[in-house]
């Protein structure tokens, strides 16, 4: 059950040795190679941060610490490869990975190329040069603990991904290929084409049916519920039908598991509306709260995103974890109940 109340000392001791005994099984799996399941539980919750996504990387331990004692577990490093991706550039979030891991926080690095990615019609040398920078990333990383992940695509937004799973999964095997030639028990997380769950049918089994080492995540509600009727909408506590668009697809996602043996990681989402803010901030606590929970009880780990647009509490924590982890005590008492 959660509770929104304030952290007096039993809950403050608690969380603490919550946290302490996250630590330790981040370290615990340090040096061995994690396998899909236990990887879940290694990798919990997390935030996707924007360091590595422009020219203007701007991280600090102080911020990686803070994360850790909000109560999340993984961190996604998302790397844009238009500016990182020269030797010198690599060693910047080589360092990062290593402050990450130092502070018991679990790094997965993802790859961006807008250009790239929506393209229409994605060429062999374009192919050519994700499976590459793939390889460069894994031999700067090669040696570092089994808690790092690789994520070939941080989220897809071209049609030629998402209508023709042929070129996914060729350009899929491509950077597996190169990973694996370097690093064969590295983490590797796949992407849904489509990035609903539902198109987790679309990735070749022949690229992960003999690779303990590989999950595959998913997507939903990137942008936040709304109130507009359809997929994501959610109203009060959320009716029936809202609660069921949260728990129909981990369900799918729980099926897809048992039935392929891919484990499953739950790559983005956030509670506050980033269209059009129609989400009271009471609505957006209940939504992450049932989000949460039901998250919780499957045992699908999961990373949140923050909003720039929306001055919800939970959109301002979010925004102030990512950008410098300045304390609020209201909005910091808040995550940590709902997360725990």
């Amino acid at each position: 059950m959660l509770l929104y109340v304030e952290c007096g000392w039993p809950l403050r001791l608690i969380c603490a040795l919550g946290m302490l005994l996250g630590f330790a099984a981040v370290q615990s799996y340090a040096d061995d190679p994690i396998a899909g399941e236990d990887y879940q539980r290694v990798a919990g919750r997390g935030l996707a941060t924007s360091w590595y996504k422009t020219d203007s990387n701007n991280y600090t331990v102080e911020q990686i610490r803070d994360f850790k004692a909000r109560g999340f577990e993984n961190v996604r490093l998302r790397t844009n490869t238009n500016y990182y991706s020269s030797d010198s550039e690599l060693d910047q979030l080589a360092q990062t990975v290593d402050d990450c891991i130092a502070e018991g926080l679990v790094p997965i690095i993802s790859w961006i190329n807008h250009e790239v990615e929506g393209a229409d019609n994605p060429t062999t040398a374009q192919r050519d040069d994700f499976a590459a920078w793939w390889g460069s990333v894994a031999a700067k990383m090669q040696g570092k603990s089994h808690t790092l992940a690789f994520s070939l695509f941080t989220e897809i937004g071209g049609n030629a991904f998402r209508e023709r799973p042929a070129i996914y999964n060729d350009w899929t095997q491509h950077a597996v290929d190169a990973i694996r030639a370097i690093s064969p028990t590295r983490m590797i997380i796949l992407s849904a084409p489509g990035k609903k769950v539902e198109s987790l049918e679309d990735i070749d089994e022949a690229i992960f049916s003999d690779d303990d080492y590989m999950m595959a995540e998913w997507h939903l509600y990137a942008s936040g519920p709304n109130q507009n009727g359809g997929q994501k909408n959610w109203v009060g506590d959320g009716s029936a039908s809202d609660r069921a668009k949260v728990t129909d697809p981990i369900d799918d996602a729980l099926d897809f598991q048992s039935r392929k043996g891919l484990y499953t990681y739950f790559g983005a989402w956030m509670p506050m509306d980033n269209g059009s803010g129609s989400l009271t901030q009471e609505e957006v606590e209940a939504f992450a709260v049932y989000m949460i929970e039901r998250l919780e009880e499957s045992g699908i780990p999961w990373r949140s995103l923050a909003s720039p647009g929306r001055p919800t509490r939970w959109g301002n924590i979010m925004i102030s974890a990512v950008k410098n982890g300045a304390k609020q005590d209201r909005t910091t008492s808040l995550m940590m109940t709902v997360i725990r």
